[in-house]
């Protein structure tokens, strides 16, 4: 949202911003927790999902935010996603790091694209 904010103004940034809290409701649904936890990143916590379900939710997120449905004077915006599957008696912290350390990962390969947090 940097990006968005120094090219196209903060008025669009915070449009930019608001448009992916909407889709990202819509997508995974209200029933699920879902927060922004810094400046451009939100977290999702999804009950009793199934791995290929989270991929294909990521994939439709990316596709309206950043694909075919993207309108030509929309600014652009590429998605990169850590995600993973909490292990058993797995404690919130160390299941937060391994995912953040998965969205940096995916950062550093550049950006747009999901890696799944390792064990």
């Amino acid at each position: 949202f940097k990006r968005v904010n120094d090219r196209f103004g903060h008025q669009i940034g915070d449009e930019v911003l608001r448009h992916t809290a909407r889709v990202i409701k819509e997508i995974f649904g209200t029933d699920q927790l879902i927060g922004r936890i810094g400046g451009e990143e939100f977290a999702v916590r999804l009950n009793h999902s199934e791995e290929s379900e989270v991929i294909e939710k990521i994939q439709a997120l990316r596709e309206r935010l950043a694909g075919r449905a993207r309108r030509r004077t929309d600014p652009p915006v590429t998605l990169s996603f850590g995600f993973g599957m909490a292990k058993e008696n797995e404690g919130l912290e160390s299941f937060r790091q391994r995912v953040d350390d998965a969205l940096y990962r995916a950062k550093k390969q550049g950006r747009n694209r999901a890696i799944r947090a390792t064990a």
